[in-house]
């Protein structure tokens, strides 16, 4: 019933300069968000689809406006709360199956 199996690894990028001063005044709460949606994070998801790319990548994202970047950026489908069943189920579908790469 999963999705795929995984292997997860944690990266740690630095915030870009121009940011570092928002992200050390700004309450606890809103520290994830500045740092979810670091820009430089897209710098290192394009080394990784490259690295992987003939193999199953799937990109988790708590941030919509993060992953619809990714989505532009990448040419990826994306799932949100919006995608129907119908929709999710087949792209899961043509995920698991090699058909789509990269989710």
């Amino acid at each position: 019933g999963w999705i795929a199996e995984a292997t997860c690894s944690e990266i740690r990028v630095a915030l870009p300069e121009a940011e570092r001063m928002e992200y050390a005044v700004a309450e606890w709460r809103n520290k994830y968000r500045i740092a979810s949606e670091n820009p430089n994070k897209e710098e290192v998801v394009a080394q990784l689809l490259d690295r992987y790319r003939n193999s199953k990548v799937l990109i988790i994202g708590q941030y919509l406006k993060q992953l619809r970047s990714l989505r532009k950026r990448f040419n990826l489908p994306l799932i949100t709360g919006q995608t129907s069943n119908q929709e999710r189920e087949d792209l899961y579908r043509r995920f698991r199956s090699g058909e789509v790469r990269h989710l």
